[in-house]
């Protein structure tokens, strides 16, 4: 917990995006019909906060093949239209360690 506390005191966190999120935007809160978004549900987190566990979630269960846990390239697709930069680009790295073990930390 230090360390996410830390990381929220930082600059880039304070750079940060802030505005409407989901905040539990998986795969299974999300309706489609074909390939077409029809709807999104359990709001029970949503709120005001950085775009950035909206974003961290999407690349980690949106854009993994789920019979591999491989980054599936056709569902990150969409980063290329819309790149992330500054310091939403620096902090989802950060956020990448977050449930690392300690000494698997900063590698």
């Amino acid at each position: 917990m230090h360390y996410q506390e830390t990381f929220a005191a930082c600059d880039h966190y304070k750079q940060l995006q802030v505005g409407p999120v989901h905040a539990d935007l998986f795969r299974n809160n999300v309706m489609f019909k074909g390939e077409q978004v029809t709807g999104f549900f359990d709001f029970y987190f949503a709120g005001c906060d950085t775009w950035l566990f909206d974003v961290a979630v999407t690349v980690n269960d949106w854009c993994i093949d789920l019979a591999t846990g491989v980054l599936d390239a056709a569902g990150a697709g969409g980063a290329a239209s819309t790149p992330l930069a500054g310091a939403m680009a620096r902090s989802l790295a950060v956020t990448a360690t977050w449930h690392r073990p300690a000494s698997q930390q900063g590698k």
